[in-house]
């Protein structure tokens, strides 16, 4: 009974020092729902085990201070309009300090002004489009372009 007891004051116990703990708050937009949900649905995972990992060692230091990962999603279900109402909704809504994806080039050329207005990070994961990073200087891409990709798959074919 003692020991059911003080696994049930744990219980209650952890969540009030996660509450109390400093987060910082990482939106990503990807398809959730959607033709294209499978991508989204492994970056989730990846995502959360990143983070689940990096809480577990007590969070990311950022100035000297440590924070937890909080992940915010929001389904753009692969379409350019609504990776903009994400774009606002974390941006705005939900306050989050980076935002990763959209995962499409056509969904983060869209967003990306949004987050570039507001001097928000954004990485796209697969956006191969050259033109992703004419936005501004607060939009990345995490692959290469499409012009080095045809290059390269060209000189593979021959």
């Amino acid at each position: 009974m003692r020991k059911a007891l003080a696994l049930l004051l744990v219980a209650f116990m952890v969540p009030a020092a996660i509450l109390a703990a400093d987060v910082i708050k990482i939106g990503v937009c990807m398809p959730i729902t959607g033709p294209a949900a499978a991508a989204g649905e492994y970056a989730k995972y990846g995502l959360d085990l990143a983070a689940e990992q990096q809480n577990a060692k007590g969070g990311v230091e950022v100035g000297g201070k440590k924070y937890l990962v909080q992940l915010i999603y929001e389904d753009n279900e692969g379409k350019p309009e609504i990776s903009v109402n994400a774009f606002n909704k974390l941006i705005g809504q939900d306050e989050v300090s980076a935002i990763i994806g959209p995962d499409m080039s056509m969904c983060l050329i869209s967003a990306g002004p949004v987050a570039q207005m507001y001097e928000v990070p954004a990485i796209g994961t697969t956006t191969s489009n050259p033109t992703v990073t004419d936005v501004g200087d607060f939009i990345f891409r995490a692959c290469w372009i499409d012009d080095y990709q045809g290059l390269v798959c060209a000189k593979m074919a021959k």
